[in-house]
């Protein structure tokens, strides 16, 4: 008791001399945050650079478009957003957590409206903004977490009735899955479930209440994936990859024959063969299976540690948090990067359905790249304030 009285009145402390002494105390980076961020990043590129080449070329004209529009629309304004991001004192986004929800919703709406979206194949998930797109559910995933965390906290600390809070919950999270289903986006709606079921467990839920959450997700999803024919397929493909290998199971036999090709060592940068418009989907959520191909097992390997340490510090960070808010906050980021890289290398190696999510600081996408070192920026302020108040 004397320990947890002690913590308190430390944070308590923290909380009030953290916006005048902001700048003034000397920032101790989280260099193992940012080092690994960092390697992603650079591997991103040149991994990107090598599968895109041909396609590119191809498309527009230019080897290297794909990777410059990374660079110029993705990378660039990320970093920006992510020093910034370190530096706003992240108590304010709890202040405004009714923003947050309101903007969650307005940005899965806004693509629903007629003549706004950008119409990929039956996908209305992007919206035009300034000579590029957005995607906005992207965006949508981290207001989300910053809503559902600020919420969390505050229902705990006000000892509000655990039955209240999972019907609220419900109906958001239904209010949502209807909009994404509308797009349709199932592979967001799956992240969005799981990371409303992650946090509500982290935040201290009863168990028959996580069991009932859990069973409710896994039930919509059903739902939503067996009245499709088109993901009706991609399961039935999933669970018999031999099934229409020219048709719904071309994609992941596909990637399947370029990692195994890839062997030990891979073939080398440059020469995959299945980016020869035998692996489709190459620039976004095929990648993985051009690295495989290109750098081998170990490569891959090295990838996974990578990812892998990203995970491990993004935990830490939210166990040292100061106070719940952010300890949820740098839950549901960590874990927002890290179903995606599941999801994602879990359909590749045909443990996994496949949805579409990118791999994360490596896939083509824009608006992915933003959101993804946005959150790290905010991950980063939480790593600085947890440093500080314990130095």
């Amino acid at each position: 008791m004397k320990m947890r009285a002690l913590h308190a009145h430390r944070v308590r402390g923290f909380q009030k001399i953290s916006r005048a002494f902001k700048g003034r105390v000397p920032i101790r980076y989280d260099f193992v945050l940012l080092g690994t961020v960092g390697i992603l990043l650079f591997f991103g590129l040149i991994a990107l650079s090598s599968a895109t080449s041909i396609i590119s070329f191809q498309q527009t004209g230019q080897s290297y478009y794909y990777f410059q529009q990374q660079l110029l629309h993705g990378l660039l304004p990320g970093i920006i957003l992510f020093f910034i991001a370190q530096r706003i004192d992240f108590h304010l986004y709890k202040k405004f957590a009714p923003f947050f929800l309101i903007t969650t919703f307005l940005l899965l709406i806004v693509v629903l409206i007629p003549g706004v979206a950008i119409t990929n194949a039956s996908a209305k998930s992007w919206i035009p903004f300034f000579g590029a797109s957005l995607q906005t559910s992207e965006i949508a995933k981290l207001t989300f977490v910053i809503w559902l965390s600020a919420w969390l906290s505050d229902q705990s600390r006000k000892g509000v009735r655990p039955g209240k809070t999972m019907f609220i919950l419900l109906v958001v999270l239904g209010s949502m899955a209807l909009l994404l289903q509308l797009q349709p986006d199932i592979g967001m709606l799956l992240i969005y479930g799981a990371l409303a079921l992650v946090l509500y467990i982290v935040s201290g839920a009863r168990i028959r209440d996580i069991l009932l959450l859990g069973f409710i997700v896994v039930a919509a999803a059903s739902v939503f994936i067996l009245t499709s024919p088109y993901r009706r397929d991609r399961v039935i493909t999933f669970l018999k990859p031999q099934h229409d290998v020219k048709g719904s199971g071309y994609q992941v036999n596909q990637a399947l024959i370029a990692l195994g090709s890839g062997s030990w060592f891979g073939v080398g940068v440059g020469k995959s063969r299945q980016k020869f418009y035998f692996l489709p989907e190459i620039e976004s959520d095929s990648i993985f299976a051009i690295i495989g191909e290109e750098g081998g097992f170990f490569i891959s390997l090295g990838l996974l540690t990578l990812y892998t340490i990203l995970f491990i510090r993004g935990s830490r960070i939210a166990a040292k948090a100061p106070d719940p808010f952010s300890s949820l906050m740098a839950t549901g980021i960590i874990y927002m990067i890290t179903l995606q890289v599941i999801v994602n290398i879990g359909a590749m190696v045909g443990l996994l359905p496949l949805t579409g999510i990118p791999l994360p600081f490596i896939s083509l996408g824009g608006t992915n790249l933003i959101v993804l070192l946005l959150a790290t920026g905010i991950l980063m302020n939480i790593s600085l304030s947890a440093n500080r108040l314990y130095a």
